[in-house]
């Protein structure tokens, strides 16, 4: 398990749909940087199984379930 964390404009200086851009922004980069990651991480092979996403206290919270298959799987 993995957890990325990031903040976010606080609700009164964004609309609604700027801070679902910001937020949609935001996933992206994460989802960009861990896929780089993970293709190095103790020689590769690790892949995204699921994902949550929370917004609390002003922050983006994504929680990645991520696993690499057994020697005799892949």
């Amino acid at each position: 398990m993995l957890v990325q964390t990031c903040s976010l404009p606080a609700n009164g200086d964004a609309t609604s749909e700027t801070r679902a851009q910001i937020i949609a922004e935001r996933l992206a980069g994460s989802v960009e940087g861990l896929t780089r990651s993970l293709g190095t991480l103790d020689d590769g092979g690790w892949q995204v199984l699921s994902h949550d996403v929370l917004e609390t206290n002003g922050s983006l919270v994504v929680s990645f379930l991520v696993f690499r298959p057994g020697p005799g799987s892949r």
